[in-house]
């Protein structure tokens, strides 16, 4: 049997007042079992912690026993509370401490050995509650298509070069004539050449 220690104690810190008056008898049933059968299960199981020592608990073996689940001031109230008899808790004084009570306390506490505890029937209604409408299951999504690729753009065209433009032909040169020119001694000679020949007469 395993003791959730920590719900334990935590449930002991809020515990502020016991009843003066014993609540439950020892053959007071819960979950088919006397308190005196939890009662007994309970501390056994307590006994077993690794920081106490034989069959009753001092206040030191109770500190230890609490670690850090509460404080020094906190364990002196809580130690206090179970017995201000004698300088140790035995099994009797943690019974009466346990019948004082009040049963929410009690089967909390109970509850922190792991067993499931037959819950106090619920309080009837004479309202009839109309049971909430069942949710529809919402309508599965269909995924959306993936988009088609765009299709790439053609390449333009290089452009054609242009012609180039036919040259007109050049007209033909006409060779220059060279043009003689005549001197004033070369005109001069050709007369006195002319006035030396015999057949010149005036």
């Amino acid at each position: 049997m395993e003791l959730n220690k920590a719900k334990f104690i935590n449930i002991l810190k809020n515990i502020e007042y016991p009843s003066i008056s014993k609540k439950r008898s020892w053959d007071t049933m819960y979950n088919n079992k006397t308190t005196t059968f939890w009662n007994n299960l309970l501390w056994n199981t307590i006994l077993e912690d690794s920081n106490l020592f034989g069959e009753s608990i001092d206040f030191y073996e109770f500190y230890n026993f609490c670690e850090y689940y509460c404080n020094y001031d906190q364990a002196i109230s809580i130690f206090d509370s179970i017995n201000n008899k004698s300088r140790c808790i035995h099994l009797n004084e943690f019974e009466e401490y346990l019948e004082k009570l009040n049963d929410k306390d009690y089967i909390q506490i109970i509850k922190c050995l792991n067993i499931e505890i037959e819950a106090e029937p619920e309080l009837q209604f004479d309202i009839e509650i109309e049971p909430e409408p069942e949710l529809e299951p919402e309508p599965k999504l269909e995924p959306e298509p993936e988009p088609e690729p765009e299709p790439e753009p053609e390449p333009e065209p290089e452009p054609e070069p242009e012609p180039e433009p036919e040259l007109e032909p050049q007209p033909e040169l006409k060779p220059k004539l060279k043009k003689k020119w005549f001197s004033f001694n070369n005109i001069i000679n050709n007369i006195k050449n002319i006035f030396n020949t015999k057949n010149f007469f005036f």
